[in-house]
């Protein structure tokens, strides 16, 4: 179809959103934030910590023999 066919059925659609949630994913996609490396990094596990978590997950499965 014709692009602005396209851009005018996603504006009505907008326009009838009511979902505070898909608002507010429209408005990230919109406006991303800049990606920081080092404060994302800051924030990460560290490989103990997942390994306690993997671990963790593992042994809390249902396992069949």
């Amino acid at each position: 179809m014709d692009v602005l066919i396209e851009k005018k059925k996603i504006i009505e659609w907008v326009e009838s959103l009511e979902d505070t949630e898909t608002i507010e994913l429209l408005k990230d996609m919109a406006n991303p934030r800049k990606f920081n490396f080092d404060e994302e990094f800051k924030k990460g596990l560290t490989s103990e910590e997942f390994s306690k978590r993997t671990t963790d997950f593992l042994k809390g499965l249902k396992w069949e023999k």
